[in-house]
């Protein structure tokens, strides 16, 4: 396992960063909506707005928020490492790492404030995109010997 930054990709961290960031607001958007035209179904109309704000404050949508971090940092870091000739953990660790940058960019860009549970998100990122890193290192070596 070698740590050498000059076998980085770097144009694909970056994209793939970026590209992590849109599948995490993807899929907590999608959710949202789902869940939202359920409720609105359930209820013959639009929920209340009780409804709502007790929705997003609750565990099972922190829960997917946090799902869905942890997929975009996996894919990312996944995409990222697929195509490096080494260094595939290193790769999907800075595809994590851009994924929380980018993240916290947009928190605060968006009028949000960075808290404690920027902590759990990060680590969720940089968790998953070095998963993402060994598979798709395994994966790049395995396409390599056949």
């Amino acid at each position: 396992m070698s740590f050498n930054f000059s076998e980085v990709k770097w144009v694909r961290v970056v994209v793939w960063s970026i590209l992590g960031l849109v599948i995490f607001l993807a899929s907590a958007y999608l959710y949202v909506t789902v869940r939202m035209v359920i409720l609105g179904f359930q209820l013959g109309g639009n929920p209340p707005q009780e409804a709502i704000k007790e929705f997003s404050s609750g565990a099972l949508y922190m829960a997917v928020l946090f799902l869905a971090m942890a997929l975009g940092g996996f894919l990312g870091g996944r995409a990222s490492a697929r195509k490096a000739e080494g260094s595939y953990l290193l790769n999907g660790l800075l595809a994590g790492i851009g994924l929380t940058i980018v993240f916290n960019v947009y928190v605060i860009v968006t009028g949000g404030s960075l808290d404690l549970m920027m902590l759990l998100y990060a680590a969720l990122a940089i968790a998953g995109g070095a998963l993402g890193g060994w598979i798709g290192g395994r994966a790049a070596e395995a396409e390599a010997y056949t």
